[in-house]
């Protein structure tokens, strides 16, 4: 991601990673989530980050007629998470290799069962 890691911007993204229940990449926020994220700024510094957000194509945001909602994107969890989650790739990738040879079934749901 193209900003600094202590602008706005990425600290609400970082935000909502970690608050995004399984990583579900159709999962929507309300604005007053989003809002709660980062109580400290504005609602105009809110609607600015979400505006840099989405020109970054990471997230959607879905404004109703009573309400704004935002999508993360399949980018986001691409970009955002392995740095806002501490994530290892070649960790993840050892820690499953041992959960398959130690584990009578190996299938993806059960492995998901098993990572958590």
């Amino acid at each position: 991601m193209s900003y600094p890691r202590d602008g706005l911007p990425y600290k609400l993204a970082e935000a909502m990673a970690k608050a995004c229940p399984d990583g579900a990449d159709d999962f929507r926020y309300e604005i007053e989530e989003v809002k709660a994220l980062a109580p400290q700024s504005s609602e105009k510094e809110i609607h600015a980050a979400l505006s840099a957000l989405q020109a970054a194509g990471l997230v959607a945001v879905q404004d109703m007629v009573n309400a704004t909602y935002i999508r993360l994107k399949q980018r986001f969890f691409e970009q955002i998470d392995k740095p806002a989650m501490g994530w290892v790739t070649r960790d993840d990738g050892v820690h499953l290799a041992v959960l398959t040879i130690e584990g009578e079934g190996a299938t993806v749901p059960d492995l998901h069962k098993r990572t958590g």
